[in-house]
């Protein structure tokens, strides 16, 4: 059965071209990583001195090779900008943490061991931002990208109703084993289905994003069908669909999302989102200086939830106060590296990407993941004239961006990397940059950033591909 694995792992690089000679290269690399995510197994060869071939680098490596054979011009015309830094420091931290680890004591930290987990962490993080940064170059890209969620949503939908019924046995009946304990599927007594996600957890956070894009496009009037559905009944369904999938954080985060939507549309000012972009920095300074344990989070997760939802939270929040100290105390810059030596002893759990990160690469990787998450939605959320947020062709730049905030809250508790995310990023970041460019006389860099907070300029929208 483990050969379907084999066939579906190394037959992806020649299925990426074939979208590229089918489609255009945008719908292509949108549709690659969307079915890379969507369908291949969660398995991985160990390439020594190498990085994994996993999902994640497939998909990169496919798309990235399509598009420089056969489309190398728009792939030579990148050109960078501040606002790639953070990414770039989140994928050579590894080896700066691997170099600053090696004293000798352990053999497998140095050189290759740093190359490695930097190869690794480029194709699955920075080649899907660098595509979203070359390809998703407009206001019409980001639709495109909305659809393509949408789609993705409902491609999944009735696999996750099959799961709810017959229990997470997809994987397995492909592929020939289970990605994820199956005992964690049992969920308010039910089936959690995972379909052909790391888990439970990461599908959730899939479709609740899927049905979060279908409300706010269909709310804002910016597309009326999906083919031949209308819009209502597929955010009606997503919805109900997201729900089902029992994943409370996911749920939680849908409904920050709609809540936002409904915000801005009120307040005609994009404060909510801000207000959702600080919390995450401040939220990770409290927790790593020791003046938040979190007590409140498990109160309220005990009154809205249940005691187990409130018991498993205490459980993360324990974990990583241990974490914490570990690495406060120790190595707080760069971290202890790959190798899992973070981890205070053999019953140390980690759950969240944040504490991960944190405890693998310290302050610096912290940092620039955080960034990488953030900056792009802080620019968008800012630059975008306020005029036209209520403009339906704004609706895919502003749920998008709302998107990648609320995955960064959901890096907070799980950790389940997706490059979907990553290529959303991307074009997030290139648009949004467009309307921090200044044309005319030369200022100083706080100058327009002053200028920018305090009195934007009103951009017509026809300048920047509005379509």
């Amino acid at each position: 059965m483990m050969i379907l694995t084999h066939i579906a792992m190394l037959g992806w690089i020649p299925v990426a071209m074939g979208l590229f000679l089918l489609m255009k290269p945008r719908r292509a690399v949108m549709a690659g990583y969307i079915l890379a995510m969507l369908f291949l197994p969660n398995y991985q060869y160990e390439i020594p001195k190498l990085m994994d071939y996993t999902k994640f680098t497939a998909a990169s490596i496919g798309l990235l090779m399509a598009a420089m054979m056969f489309d190398w011009r728009t792939i030579t015309n990148f050109r960078p900008h501040w606002v790639d830094i953070p990414m770039l420091i989140w994928c050579v931290v590894p080896f700066m943490s691997s170099m600053a680890n090696d004293t000798g004591i352990h053999d497998y930290y140095g050189f290759y061991d740093g190359m490695s987990s930097s190869l690794y962490q480029t194709f699955a993080w920075g080649i899907p931002y660098f595509l979203g940064r070359v390809y998703i170059t407009d206001h019409q890209g980001l639709k495109e990208m909305a659809i393509a969620m949408i789609i993705a949503g409902l491609i999944y939908a009735p696999l996750c109703w099959f799961e709810i019924r017959m229990s997470p046995q997809l994987h397995n009946w492909v592929y020939g084993f289970t990605q994820h304990k199956f005992g964690q599927t049992r969920r308010g007594g039910g089936w959690r289905p995972m379909v052909f996600q790391q888990h439970g957890l990461a599908l959730g956070m899939l479709m609740a994003m899927a049905a979060m894009c279908a409300g706010w496009l269909w709310r804002a009037r910016t597309i009326r069908k999906i083919g031949a559905l209308p819009m209502i009944g597929v955010a009606i369904f997503l919805l109900i669909t997201a729900v089902f999938v029992k994943s409370s954080f996911a749920i939680v985060l849908l409904m920050m999302g709609i809540c936002a939507y409904y915000s801005i549309k009120i307040m005609r000012h994009p404060l909510p989102l801000l207000v959702l972009i600080f919390m995450i920095p401040l939220y990770q300074f409290v927790r790593t200086n020791g003046n938040f344990t979190g007590e409140t989070l498990v109160t309220v997760a005990e009154t809205v939830f249940n005691s187990d939802r409130a018991g498993s939270l205490q459980f993360r929040l324990d974990n990583e106060d241990r974490i914490i100290d570990h690495a406060v105390k120790a190595k707080p810059w760069l971290g202890w590296g790959t190798w899992g030596e973070y981890m205070v002893d053999a019953d140390n759990v980690a759950d969240g990407m944040w504490v991960i990160t944190f405890g693998k690469y310290g302050i610096i990787g912290l940092a620039s993941l955080t960034l990488a998450l953030l900056t792009p939605p802080f620019l968008m959320v800012t630059g975008l004239p306020r005029k036209y947020l209520r403009v339906p062709d704004a609706a895919p730049a502003l749920v998008l961006s709302t998107m990648l905030v609320l995955f960064a809250y959901d890096c907070l508790m799980n950790s389940f990397p997706n490059t979907i995310f990553g290529l959303a990023s991307g074009g997030v970041a290139c648009v949004a940059r467009l309307y921090w460019m200044h044309h005319g006389k030369q200022q100083h860099w706080l100058q327009v950033l002053l200028w920018r907070l305090f009195r934007r300029k009103q951009v017509n929208p026809t300048s920047r591909n509005w379509q």
